[in-house]
């Protein structure tokens, strides 16, 4: 498990001395979420914390065995993303990684909080809809995880440099799931967004 991690972290350094921890998110028109449709879901990751507030981090999504960028996050900003329904697990990374599975269903929108872990990662976490743990839609904090947050987007510079470093992060990814798949079934249920997670 360590030499997992020592591998994750070596290629993270790698990464990050060639500039990959560069933002390629650019602040959008409008701050306002978009809609899901009949063959979309929108899942909306926040960031809201002082905590590591002076730490950008990179966000991926795997679906049908293919990854693929998402955005760079910096404090106080949010990414509505939009997927096509089914499984998929999305991935955080800075020196290290974290991941959340999860399964949408079109015409949902799903909210997930990113949260720092000090020192060196982001868990992001499933807002649940049903209460049953202190992330969810009724806490008094969504509003203003929801509002109180700038909506980014992918820069035009993205495609390309995420061409040039795919291998490296997906490289990264192996590594870290199988990290992940180590521990219990009950921490790796706090990470899973389920369909009911929706609104």
């Amino acid at each position: 498990m360590k030499k997992v991690m020592k591998l994750a972290a070596m290629l993270s350094a790698a990464l990050v001395l060639t500039g990959c921890m560069t933002s390629h998110s650019i602040k959008s028109e409008t701050n306002e979420i978009p809609a899901p449709s009949d063959d979309s879901a929108v899942v909306v990751f926040m960031r809201s914390s002082f905590i590591m507030g002076g730490v950008s981090m990179n966000l991926f999504e795997k679906s049908d065995g293919e990854l693929s960028f998402v955005g760079t996050m910096a404090d106080k900003s949010k990414i509505a993303h939009r997927t096509k329904p089914g499984k998929k697990v999305f991935m955080t990374h800075i020196q290290d990684v974290d991941f959340m599975p999860a399964e949408v269903e079109a015409n949902k929108t799903y909210y997930v909080i990113i949260r720092p872990i000090w020192p060196s990662r982001f868990a992001p976490t499933p807002l649940k809809t049903d209460g049953t743990t202190k992330f969810n839609t009724d806490d008094d904090r969504f509003l203003k995880w929801k509002d109180g947050t700038q909506r980014y987007e992918l820069a035009e510079s993205a495609d390309a440099w995420f061409s040039e470093n795919k291998a490296a992060y997906e490289a990264i990814y192996d590594a870290g799931w199988e990290e992940f798949q180590s521990l219990s079934p009950e921490k790796q249920a706090e990470r899973v967004l389920t369909p009911s997670d929706g609104i």
